[in-house]
């Protein structure tokens, strides 16, 4: 297990809140989520509810964005987030899913960003991640973090 500190501003006092990430790899296509409003590229996942456990987290963070059920999972990685706004600590996992999906269940949030799952050859998914085309002041170092995350959870920093 590698855990990686990233730093964007100045540290600040509030709680590291926990996050899960899933990198689901199916068919050679990875899933992203593509945040419209920002041209932002992020993998499924999001903040951990007061109630759950990592794992629960992950099952329902899947489900709601991509509609698929996790069929297994592996932890790969920990990525620490220090931002001006926020500190968050994310919980990587390569996952297997399920081969039908249901209905998503994205939040209003997640609705009023525009969020929508792309499925792109492995390849295609690294390079769009290195352009940081993204409008948001966090946008590049969130793709940087999923590059980070994918890079290490498939291996592609061994080629």
């Amino acid at each position: 297990m590698i855990t990686i500190t990233q730093e964007n501003s100045t540290l600040n006092t509030t709680k590291r809140k926990p996050a899960v990430r899933a990198v689901i790899l199916k068919d050679n296509e990875l899933f992203l989520m593509h945040l419209k409003s920002s041209n932002t590229y992020v993998l499924p996942g999001g903040s951990v509810d007061e109630d759950e456990n990592l794992e629960t987290a992950l099952r329902r963070e899947v489900l709601e964005e991509t509609g698929y059920d996790i069929l297994s999972f592996t932890q790969t990685l920990i990525i620490k987030e220090n931002h001006q706004a926020f500190k968050r600590k994310h919980y990587i996992y390569r996952v297997d899913i399920n081969d039908t999906p249901q209905t998503t269940a994205l939040t209003q949030e997640e609705q009023t960003l525009g969020m929508t799952l792309i499925k792109l050859p492995l390849d295609k998914a690294l390079e769009l991640l290195t352009l940081n085309q993204g409008t948001h002041p966090l946008s590049e170092p969130l793709e940087l973090r999923e590059l980070i995350a994918i890079m290490h959870s498939t291996n592609q920093n061994q080629r």
